[in-house]
């Protein structure tokens, strides 16, 4: 099952490995700092423009965010950062 959470660690994730603020990001999708942190909070989903936009800057392909996790990973916790654990189950 995909969880809202999900795709928020995944955006989360990939925006650090591209090293870009949370401001930076927020500012090229057009969305406020807040609105973006809701993201990778997984509190809300991106409109359907908005994921485009952010697929778009962080250099993947429609979809991406929304891969499943293998197997193998699918039991790992996600590591959110300031010792907070996602588990998945």
């Amino acid at each position: 099952m995909f969880l809202k959470k999900d795709l928020g660690a995944a955006l989360r994730a990939r925006r650090v490995s591209l090293g870009m603020t949370q401001q930076t990001l927020a500012n090229m999708v057009g969305v406020r700092r807040q609105t973006l942190l809701s993201w990778e909070l997984g509190r809300s989903l991106p409109s359907v423009e908005a994921l485009g936009a952010l697929e778009g800057h962080l250099g993947l392909e429609r979809g991406e965010l929304f891969v499943r996790l293998s197997p193998a990973e699918e039991g790992r916790p996600l590591r959110l950062g300031g010792g907070r654990r996602l588990d998945r189950s």
